[in-house]
């Protein structure tokens, strides 16, 4: 009868046999799979006690590079490196190999702000407190960013350096035009953001600002935006667009500065039209069916 309970040697060396067992399948598996590149490098060997000639350990013996026909020692290089980067990963809060000057902190901490700038605030700022990310600012020997520092510095620097910029190409333009969005979304009795965007002659657009506003008085929230941009030449904006839902408030100041062509919308006039189409002409909509 077989021993139902083998004695911790027995038991031990069960463990290791088994051990080689698996490295030895892996080693076959991956002859053409991912793992080939390793194994090519590596071969399970088994230890075993010279006394008991019982076997007592596994380890991976690194094949030489003469020893592999068709690989020399730069092969091994890359396969160093990842042992390295392994061993990082696995002590994350192991010192960085380098120490960064304080130059090249701050150089690294402006590209960051840059990034959060272009990316409009689709990255949360609350994963500059994530853990990974802290353990990731140490490896590369960077300390832990200042969420307050990175928001009213290092951000307010660069919209201020924007908005800058856009002043900068408003004045050197001879004239322009006014566009403004989000009218419409007040008249179904909500309070909304209007943006207002300068369309320069180049072709190019300039962001200028955006205001809560109820709906009221939506003429002189027109004219004071264009007393802003123009100061004391109000003749430099040619014209005002705005949403058709205004249009009233574009023909009276069209009237009172014969020098402006406000126009509604493009976008809205068109879908206006084929909403009108479709309501007086009965052959528009049945034709609009079929297709």
């Amino acid at each position: 009868m077989s021993n139902a309970n083998p004695s911790p040697p027995e038991a031990a060396e069960d463990a290791v046999n088994k051990r080689y067992a698996r490295l030895l399948s892996l080693r076959t598996k991956a002859v053409d799979g991912k793992g080939a590149w390793y194994w090519a490098h590596f071969d399970p060997i088994l230890i075993r006690n010279p006394d008991t000639n019982l076997a007592k350990s596994v380890k991976l013996n690194r094949i030489t590079a003469s020893a592999l026909p068709w690989t020399c020692e730069d092969d091994l290089r890359p396969l160093a490196m990842l042992e390295e980067s392994v061993k990082k990963l696995k002590s994350p809060n192991s010192p960085p190999s380098h120490v960064l000057r304080k130059e090249q902190v701050d150089a690294a901490f402006d590209l960051l702000a840059d990034w959060y700038y272009e990316v409009c605030g689709s990255v949360a700022f609350s994963s500059l407190e994530h853990p990974m990310f802290a353990a990731f600012l140490r490896q590369v020997g960077l300390p832990e960013v200042s969420k307050r520092e990175l928001l009213c510095s290092r951000l307010d620097s660069k919209f201020e350096e924007a908005r800058r910029a856009s002043e900068a190409r408003i004045r050197d333009a001879a004239f322009f035009q006014i566009a403004s969005d989000g009218w419409n979304i007040i008249d179904r009795g909500s309070k909304s953001l209007v943006k207002f965007v300068v369309n320069l002659p180049n072709g190019t657009r300039v962001f200028q600002k955006a205001v809560y506003s109820n709906g009221g008085a939506v003429e002189e929230v027109l004219w004071e935006t264009v007393g802003e941009i123009c100061c004391d030449n109000a003749q430099r904006c040619v014209g005002i667009i705005a949403d058709r839902y205004k249009g009233k408030a574009l023909k009276r100041l069209e009237l009172q500065n014969t020098w402006m062509v406000n126009l509604s919308c493009q976008i809205h006039g068109f879908c206006s039209l084929i909403k009108d189409f479709n309501r007086e002409l009965p052959l528009f909509g049945s034709v609009a069916e079929i297709v």
